[in-house]
């Protein structure tokens, strides 16, 4: 699942601009590491940073990560990639 997280109010939220060029991506593998996510997303357009969002106490992974984009044509290239297959 990916979506856009424009608008939306969420932790990973810094400020405007990054929330409007991030997007959310769900059911991320707990194995998953950010450049795999990167390398996936890399035909997007350009990815400023991966955050895979982990349990404060535990550490381990939530299965959810953003990925912020440079700008928002590369955050409509990613939603293009909806239900594609990562790991």
């Amino acid at each position: 699942e990916i979506s856009s997280t424009g608008g939306a109010s969420s932790a990973a939220d810094v400020g405007g601009a990054v929330e409007e060029n991030s997007v959310y991506v769900g059911q991320v593998d707990y194995a998953a590491k950010p450049d795999e996510l990167q390398a996936h997303f890399a035909s997007c357009g350009t990815i400023n940073r991966v955050t895979i969002l982990c349990n404060k106490i535990t550490g381990k992974p939530q299965g959810f990560a953003y990925i912020e984009f440079a700008d928002n044509e590369a955050v409509e290239n990613a939603l293009l990639l909806n239900e594609s297959l990562f790991k």
